[in-house]
């Protein structure tokens, strides 16, 4: 089931990432604090690990889906306990939008099962131009932009 959840915002902590802090997403704590011992996330142009324990995969995006098509989707989170079991991931910007026409700040999300069906509907129904996707436990990340994807999972 997909559940947008654009509307919350992540709150900024001193000591975290800039753009990252601490998100609540449908009752459950998604703690963010740790990505920043693990990513470098002030280059929104790909994945950029801090170290060389993850293997990355990087693709170019499917000419008829706007990050993956399901071919891709599935070579890529096959091998992912998310998929198997259909765990809920978190999709998300790393910046905060400024509408000039209201003047708010929102940083777009969403939570939902990792599955294709609602996979492809949060890829055909988002607003997000680059994102990354992460489970709870940060075993691997997934980052697509307008053009290619990166997949890095722990060697």
């Amino acid at each position: 089931m997909l559940t947008n959840q654009g509307s919350r915002t992540i709150s900024r902590c001193a000591q975290n990432s800039p753009r990252l802090g601490r998100q609540l997403l449908t009752g459950i704590q998604m703690n963010f604090d740790n990505l920043k011992s693990i990513l470098v996330l002030d280059d929104d142009h790909e994945i950029n690990l801090i170290n060389n324990d993850w293997l990355v995969t990087k693709g170019f995006n499917s000419d008829d889906h706007n990050w993956l098509s399901k071919e891709q989707f599935d070579a890529v989170f096959i091998s992912t306990s998310e998929h198997s079991n259909n765990i809920s991931v978190y999709a998300f910007e790393t910046f905060e939008r400024t509408y000039t026409s209201t003047g708010l700040t929102k940083r777009l999300n969403a939570e939902f099962e990792l599955n294709w069906e609602s996979f492809d509907r949060f890829q055909s129904s988002t607003d997000i131009l680059f994102l990354y996707v992460v489970p709870k436990n940060l075993s691997w990340f997934f980052y697509a932009n307008r053009d290619w994807w990166q997949f890095a999972k722990r060697n």
